[in-house]
């Protein structure tokens, strides 16, 4: 479990180098008036003479790149953090044997059933989650965040954040989520995502971190 912790902080400082060169680079590409896209020749077809062209063509190669390493890194992360999650519960277990009765078969029988159990209410709350509509989309996520520990992504339809879905975020806004997260800090939140069609469940904990804030992701309106 350890070496897995240690792979995603140095998967976490990976990402924060990533996502750096990305920013920079964009940030360049914004202060040109060309940006990611715009032509690099004249009307007339010649080369723009008030562009530094190889700058521009090296940036916009460099941010395609980055892209699809930083897309690729957050794949490893999210793998990464399901198979800890999985020797979290797998040692759990272990230790419910271990400190149980001396009653090993009815032990295991015990813990048997209660996996079996926690699969049916888990699968339940999947499937009653993917009848909520999302309220919120999440925008950049910064590397070495709590966002990004958590396995949150770009993208990701926000289904519900703690106890807030939709109807609690049309009630009282952005303060409700504030509000959560404050009294969070420290703590596991659930949060629920859909992505790709599904619905994933995200164990987010609030904490402090090198950048702003206790998530260190946007969200935006839908």
């Amino acid at each position: 479990m350890e070496q897995l912790r240690h792979s995603l902080k140095e998967l976490g400082v990976r990402r924060a180098t990533l996502q750096k060169r990305l920013d920079d680079n964009v940030a360049f590409l914004a202060s040109t008036s060309v940006g990611m896209h715009g032509p690099l020749v004249d009307e007339e077809g010649f080369p723009r003479a008030d562009l530094d062209l190889y700058a521009v063509r090296t940036a916009r190669n460099v941010v395609a790149v980055t892209a699809n390493d930083l897309k690729a890194l957050e794949e490893e992360l999210h793998e990464k953090l399901r198979q800890l999650h999985e020797s979290t519960r797998d040692l759990t277990e272990q230790r419910m044997v271990a400190n149980g009765p001396g009653f090993p078969e009815h032990t295991t029988a015990l813990s048997a059933t209660s996996r079996s159990n926690a699969h049916t209410s888990a699968r339940h709350e999947e499937l009653m989650v993917q009848t909520l509509r999302p309220f919120l989309k999440v925008g950049l996520v910064h590397g070495s965040s709590p966002a990004v520990v958590a396995g949150l992504r770009s993208n990701d339809l926000i289904l519900k954040f703690g106890p807030i879905d939709a109807d609690g975020f049309a009630a009282e806004g952005v303060r409700s989520m504030a509000t959560v997260t404050r009294a969070s800090e420290g703590k596991l939140v659930t949060v629920w995502v859909r992505r790709d069609g599904s619905a994933i469940r995200i164990p987010l904990v609030p904490s402090r971190w090198p950048g702003e804030g206790l998530v260190g992701c946007g969200f935006e309106p839908i």
